[in-house]
């Protein structure tokens, strides 16, 4: 299937870019992304995905306010061009590649609606391919990168409209992509060993640089840690001036 992206000179296979080059019913796309102003007791996160082999998108919302959660989860058909990130109400558009997004939930019949805008106010940190598996299948193999940013707009949850200014309202952006592991697994074939795996990241930034602390545990082998790694990251002056909405 042709996209937009296929007038462009970006194909790494002779597939359209469209077409995943593996077959593995695991590749997927995703978005994560978090948000908390510093000066009232709010948090919120949006993820949304896209699974081309399984043709299937999804989507959720959620936001902590007074201590109580509310959320928002859909999912439908994966069809037509996969640029074209909207599922149901739910549509997260990139405004600047690498720079900006923005999220809109448009009314529904839950009651929850929003519309934020990401602006990044560092540089992207790609962090070392992540994959683990056993001797002949990798069931883990991505790229990700992470973005610290700024959040504007407002949510509407439980009759009330929650409104973001961008001064005090910090955020992350995390986008990753490749093959892992999805709920239900494969039916066919011996029983796969014990194992799994986990990782956590913890992202921080204040007026200097980005720092991105890692954990990723292999549980196939003795459940110790197979990579830790604390990575520093400065933007240069001219990230600074784009992020700042500035041209260098």
């Amino acid at each position: 299937m042709l996209s937009r992206f296929d007038d462009y000179p970006v194909h790494q296979t002779p597939d359209p870019i469209a077409t995943p080059a593996s077959s593995d019913k695991d590749v997927y796309e995703r978005y994560w992304f978090n948000g908390y102003p510093t000066d009232a007791d709010r948090f919120f996160g949006i993820g949304t995905a896209y699974y081309p082999h399984l043709g299937i998108r999804d989507c959720g919302l959620s936001v902590i306010v007074d201590g109580v959660q509310h959320a928002f989860h859909a999912s439908c058909r994966a069809e037509g061009d996969p640029a074209d990130q909207q599922v149901g109400p739910f549509r997260l558009e990139v405004l600047e590649p690498m720079k900006s997004c923005q999220v809109v939930l448009e009314p529904n019949e839950t009651g929850f609606a929003c519309d934020l805008t990401f602006e990044g106010r560092t540089g992207n940190v790609e962090e070392p391919r992540h994959h683990w598996g056993g001797a002949i299948r990798r069931t883990m193999d991505t790229t990700r990168f992470a973005q610290m940013g700024r959040w504007s707009g407002w949510i509407d949850v439980d009759g009330r409209r929650l409104e973001f200014d961008p001064a005090p309202t910090r955020g992350t952006k995390d986008r990753s992509w490749g093959i892992r592991p999805l709920a239900g697994g494969a039916a066919r074939g011996a029983p796969a060993p014990p194992g799994g795996g986990s990782r956590a990241t913890a992202p921080g930034s204040k007026s200097g640089p980005m720092l991105r602390a890692g954990l990723l545990i292999d549980l196939s082998r003795d459940r110790r840690p197979s990579r830790v790694r604390c990575e520093r990251y400065r933007p240069s002056p001219s990230q600074l001036l784009q992020a700042a909405g500035w041209s260098s």
